[in-house]
């Protein structure tokens, strides 16, 4: 009697005799029993013992009181619950016949009419639980009975017990779901779950049904959560010519990432899939919203995993194995994901480096406060440690032998000793990056070109000077005698001996790049800016052969720089999620209400409503610039991304377009080789003229003039140039002010009256909100738990920012400056969706009076993809074609 069934056998003897276990899952195992007083079948559910622990007695036993009065014709109800010898249980009636599970396994494929009609059945049952306060969680195709023909919904008693249990679940790493059927807000563990959950999770078993799996598949479950997260499902009709469109159009609709963006209900969901007519208009924003996918995208590395699911239940991150780098005998390739330290993210532009086995990866990471360091992570541990000495670190690289970490800081490249401790070697001002060979010589690029120094200590020397051209970064070959050096997107890559001189010249024009042994150089596609692909590089006469290989998608790229690495023996690191940030718009009360997505999202600009309905001007490198009406949600592309202006050069980017007060001129910056430009477009005329003109770095950052706000009489914009706002009159006169703080200052904003001026400074140690009156008042402290992005409201009387931790929050504003009052949240925005603390875009934008908020949501992809095996993913750029 000591065994588990046995114990619970006994303590349930008195009303039933178990005969049998019929099943076993990460929640519960389920037994038939005989029920004693009524002489039928039952089906027992007893709960893990874990689980109980979780949920406890007390509120299992109250919320299953809601369970059992869920009746409905296609719910599966329940007829008895307890706690007996401490475990928990409730009973349904046994169904003679099969789950949906079954049919599935015997016909893979049912008749259209067959799965649309159990969905809709489907859908009934949860669209009755839902308006009655209950989310199933858990909805899968075991989870479906057929009983003559109709479907019947179980599990409804442990959905509701464990929601309750939301925070205690949390805590030790449960939730209910399972990978295939499981919502993207659910796989990150969201503590609030909607009803728009369940309408994912049905609309994965419609699509399995008509076609026979799932829409997202894979070997493991943190592959599948990875596919969920990042890519689209296939075309149901090209699988199956027979779907109508309307249904195809209905599950795709039901599939999306975003919950607002999916049907309110499954009874709108059932309508749509019933009726030609119900979803119809859902194709064309789907196409505006969805990144388009292609063929060749099938193969696309594994991504974004947050947690390995396994029956379930977030038993926690994956840990690879100790597997070998290189080639497997059997031509397969181990991918997984890693996570950052908790209380922050991956920095995204040069912030990978792999170590020269492959087995540790280097990762600048990003805290909320804004704060970034080294850290490193052993691929077969779950955690990850920091670096000494490396506050404000940036580019780390490997000596060779694994043993030191080089990096930028401070203005300086600096190296690690054997006792952690780190070293200055050299002033190296906006660098991009190092390189370290056997002979312990460093070579690493700055704003000054190239240099060297050894890395035990020396001579720092210049090799090859900026001159007139960017030199974007530099790395040693295999051989440790020659460099390679990119010189950005305009120029083809060189290689030069040690002491600068060039040998020779590599037709590829990129700002990151890798090399390794045998002979492969990495670095971003030509033809699809958020693809990584691999060209094999004659090492000995330093040219290109065969044609390029792709070899991931939706690669994190950041004004051309991809966030990758590689290693010799088959290793490689990268950041996915591509460079599209789309917009959430929340509404005054915090409730996500739709989302504005437009391919290479960077900044966007609100129209003032007296020039019509609310509109936004996004720009981002891939984008030019879009005009988006908020309330029609259509967009309307008024500049490309390589566009010419009055002087000549052409644009590398288009960023931060904000509004002049009547809506008819939009101000924005524009990059192009070493220049960076202010331009005031007449969106009447399509006119433009230069309003500043500035010089910057080799990397095009430094120095360039970013417009953040149009003031209210027209006469000024607000710009900011490195760690500085200047106040730029429009006529092109002389500068009228500057905002200089001991820190950064960044995201500053007219007042809507023009007297003061809002922006955020670092200069505590962490980013807060100040207001000022314009130009040159002494600063009011706003905020007092950090904050960036202030967005005042149309009437100027209230002033909102993001915290580091998502939330946003106001405060009433004086006419002085100065806050009448304490700050108050007005709602958080869930983890998975926070924008980091970065300057590549504004986080937050506040429509009217505060009656839209847009959030710029964080680059999909949150954790870091790492492959070993990769030429086993190579695949021609231009084709469907594995290449060996």
């Amino acid at each position: 009697m000591n065994s588990g069934p046995d114990r619970i056998a006994a303590a349930l003897s008195r009303s039933y005799r178990i005969e049998r276990e019929l099943g076993a899952g990460g929640m519960a195992t389920v037994y038939l029993a005989e029920d004693l007083k009524h002489d039928r079948k039952v089906a027992i559910k007893v709960l893990r013992p874990e689980l109980a622990a979780v949920i406890g007695a007390e509120r299992f036993l109250k919320e299953i009181k809601t369970t059992a009065n869920l009746q409905h014709p296609h719910i599966l109800g329940l007829i008895d619950s307890g706690i007996s010898d401490s475990f928990l249980w409730y009973a349904m009636p046994f169904v003679d016949g099969e789950s949906l599970r079954d049919r599935l396994q015997r016909e893979k494929q049912l008749p259209i009419a067959d799965a649309v009609r159990i969905a809709t059945e489907v859908a009934g049952a949860l669209d009755y639980a839902h308006r009655h306060g209950v989310i199933h969680r858990d909805i899968k195709p075991e989870n479906i009975l057929l009983h003559d023909g109709s479907a019947l919904v179980a599990d409804f008693g442990i959905a509701l017990a464990a929601s309750t249990a939301g925070t205690r679940m949390t805590e030790t790493g449960m939730s209910l779901g399972t990978p295939h059927y499981m919502s993207p807000e659910q796989a990150m563990g969201e503590r609030e779950i909607t009803a728009r959950s369940d309408v994912y999770a049905l609309g994965c078993i419609a699509y399995e049904m008509l076609v026979g799996e799932p829409p997202f598949t894979g070997p493991t479950a943190q592959a599948i959560i990875a596919r969920v997260m990042t890519e689209e499902p296939r075309s149901l009709t090209l699988q199956r010519k027979t779907i109508p469109p309307h249904i195809e159009a209905a599950i795709n609709q039901a599939l999306q990432k975003l919950p607002a963006d999916r049907f309110a209900s499954t009874a709108e969901f059932a309508a749509a899939l019933t009726d030609p007519g119900g979803a119809r208009g859902f194709g064309t924003r789907a196409a505006a919203q969805r990144t388009t996918l292609t063929p060749r995208m099938r193969l696309r590395a594994v991504a974004v995993s947050l947690a390995l699911l396994i029956g379930g239940a977030i038993l926690g991150v994956l840990a690879t194995r100790g597997t070998r780098a290189g080639p497997s005998s059997d031509g397969s390739f181990t991918a997984t994901s890693i996570l950052p330290p908790q209380g922050g993210t991956f920095a995204e532009q040069r912030s990978l480096a792999l170590s020269p086995d492959g087995r540790r990866l280097a990762f600048v990471f990003a805290a909320a406060n804004g704060s970034r360091s080294l850290w490193i992570r052993s691929v077969d541990r779950l955690d990850a440690e920091p670096v000494p000495g490396s506050n404000g670190a940036d580019a780390p690289f490997w000596s060779p032998n694994g043993r030191s970490l080089g990096f930028f800081a401070g203005g300086f490249l600096s190296v690690t000793e054997p006792n952690g401790q780190s070293r200055r070697l050299c002033p190296a001002a906006n660098a991009m990056g190092g390189s370290w060979n056997t002979a312990d010589l460093i070579v690493f690029s700055h704003s000054e070109g190239v240099s060297t120094v050894p890395a035990g200590g020396g001579t720092c020397q210049l090799i090859v000077p900026r001159g007139s051209g960017p030199r974007m970064k530099a790395l040693f070959l295999p051989d440790g005698k020659r460099i390679l050096i990119s010189r950005g997107i305009f120029a083809d890559m060189i290689a030069a001996t040690l002491d600068g001189k060039t040998i020779g010249t590599i037709p590829i024009r990129a700002i990151e790049f890798g090399v390794v042994a045998p002979g492969y150089l990495f670095s971003g596609s030509r033809t699809d800016v958020r693809a990584l692909d691999a060209r094999r590089l004659n090492l000995r006469s330093l040219v290109l052969e065969g044609p390029p290989l792709r070899l991931a998608t939706e690669v994190r790229a950041q004004g051309g720089i991809h966030t990758f690495t590689v290693a010799p023996g088959g290793v490689m690191a990268y950041l996915p999620g591509g460079q599209d940030r789309p917009y959430l718009v929340y509404d005054g009360t915090g409730v996500l209400r739709d989302t504005v997505r437009v391919e290479g999202t960077w900044t966007v600009g609100v129209r003032p409503a007296r020039a019509g309905p609310p509109t936004v001007a996004i720009a981002g490198n891939t984008v030019g610039i879009w005009l988006y009406d908020l309330d029609a949600n259509r967009g309307t592309r008024v500049l490309v991304h390589d566009s010419t202006f009055p002087t000549t050069g052409f644009a590398l980017g288009t960023t931060y377009p904000v509004f002049n007060p009547d809506g008819t001129h939009l101000a924005y910056g524009m990059r192009g080789g070493d220049r960076c430009r202010i331009v005031d477009r007449d969106l009447r005329t399509s006119v433009e003229r230069v309003i500043g003109t500035a010089i910057t770095s080799n990397s095009g950052e430094s120095g360039c003039l970013s417009p953040l706000d149009w003031s209210a009489d027209g006469r000024f914009l607000l710009v900011r140039r490195d760690s500085t706002l200047r106040i730029i009159p429009t006529d092109g006169t002389a500068e009228y002010g500057a905002i200089v703080r001991p820190g950064q200052v960044r995201d500053g904003h007219f007042s809507p009256d023009g007297r003061l001026i809002a922006y955020a400074s670092d200069e505590t140690g962490r980013a807060e909100i100040y207001v000022q009156a314009m130009p040159s008042g002494a600063p009011v402290s706003v905020s007092s738990e950090g904050g960036r992005w202030p967005a005042w409201t149309r009437n100027g009387r209230a002033l909102s920012w993001l915290t580091p931790d998502g939330r946003v929050q106001t405060a009433e504003i004086t006419a002085s400056g100065t806050p009448a009052g304490r700050p108050r949240t007005l709602f958080s925005i869930p983890t998975w969706r926070r924008s980091t603390f970065d300057d590549n875009g504004t986080g937050l934008v506040v429509v009217g009076d505060g009656e839209r908020y847009l959030v710029r949501q964080s680059a999909t992809g949150l954790a870091v993809a790492y492959l070993q095996h990769w030429p086993m993913l190579f695949q021609h750029a231009d084709s469907a074609t594995v290449r060996p």
